[in-house]
Parts: structure tokens; C-alpha cells; sequence
């Protein structure tokens, strides 16, 4: 979903200068140093947290697979975005090292913010479209906690992602996919 307003050409800019330099076939990866820890950062992983689809669409196709992005399209609820990286091959499941080694699902349940109705219906959607790309709910990373006790330790929006993650068809919980364990 592109911005309805676009001051100046702003996004019609960063979409021409994202398409250049992947056409020109420069890296977009770059690393940085965190604690004394080398991490992997992109153009991609910077630009999922907006909501400028049409960049991450030009960019997704040669950046790296699983490098945070979808955990960053996650917690910023962006929908639009989250639907191209997982059309680009990006796994739900991957435990991202720069997210403490949750799957977007967990991070979209430990870091979402809700602040207004619409939002709580693009959590609903994120939800849905992950566990239908094999999400797995009960993952635990680092001895971590499942995404349940992910959305009620939420410091935002805790009551708002769990009734969301509550909110799944119920096959998915006939499965067994919700076990607070």
C-alpha cells in the first residue's frame, strides 16, 4: 500500500534510487559492530519497517534471505510488506539473531504496537498470513517462551496481540498449535 501523500516525490525518489543501484548489482549489505558483535544490517532490513512497499519490492529480490526483515515488517505492522518478503522466500520461522533469536511471529507478539482499530485488524492479518507460511506458534527461542506468553509479556499492547493470537481459526487450536507450555 503505497502512501496517499507524498511530499516533494520523497518515495517516488527512494524507489528509483533502490531500483538503480539493484540494477547496477551493488551489494545492499553492510555489517556493523554491536557489542563487540558483528551483524549483518541491509537496505531491505531499513526499509521493511516503512510502509513503502514498492522499495521493498524492488529491493527483495537481491537482498539476502532472512536477515531480520520480516521480523522488522512484523512489529511495525506492515502487512503489505510482510506479504513481499514471504513471496521472496523469507521464513517465518527463522530465529533471527537481531531479534534475540525470535521468529517474526514472536517478535510481532512481544513488540507490536496497537495503537488504533485498523491496527488491530493488520495484527489478525500478520498472524493469519504467517501460520499459513508454516509459522510455528509454540517455537521457543534461547529458552524463551512461546508466542502466547510472547504476546502477554507485550509492554504496549499486550491484551490487544494476545486476543489477536487468540483470535486464529479453530482448527489451529483443534491442532494443538496453542499449548502455554
Amino acid at each position: 500500500m503505497e502512501p496517499v501523500s507524498d511530499p516533494g516525490g520523497r518515495f517516488r525518489r527512494r524507489r528509483e534510487i533502490a531500483r538503480l543501484v539493484t540494477r547496477r548489482g551493488l551489494t545492499l549489505t553492510w555489517m556493523s559492530f554491536t557489542d563487540c558483535v558483528p551483524s549483518f544490517s541491509s537496505a531491505l532490513f531499513y526499509a521493511s519497517s516503512t510502509s513503502v512497499a514498492s522499495v521493498v519490492q524492488a529491493l527483495s529480490p537481491h537482498a539476502l534471505k532472512n536477515d531480520g526483515s520480516l521480523h522488522e515488517a512484523a512489529r511495525c505492522l506492515q502487512f503489505d510488506v510482510a506479504s513481499i518478503l514471504i513471496k521472496h522466500d523469507h521464513n517465518p520461522n527463522f530465529p533471527s539473531r537481531l531479534h534475540g533469536g525470535r521468529s517474526a511471529l514472536g517478535e510481532l507478539c512481544l513488540y507490536a504496537e496497537v495503537m488504533h482499530p485498523n491496527q488491530r485488524t493488520d495484527v489478525r492479518h500478520l498472524i493469519r498470513l504467517f501460520l499459513q507460511h508454516g509459522a510455528n506458534p509454540t517455537f521457543k527461542a534461547r529458552n524463551e517462551r512461546s508466542a502466547v506468553l510472547l504476546a502477554l509479556d507485550n509492554p504496549q499492547s499486550a491484551l490487544e496481540v494476545t486476543e489477536a493470537l487468540l483470535y486464529v481459526p479453530s482448527n489451529a487450536v483443534r491442532n494443538g498449535f496453542f499449548r502455554i507450555v
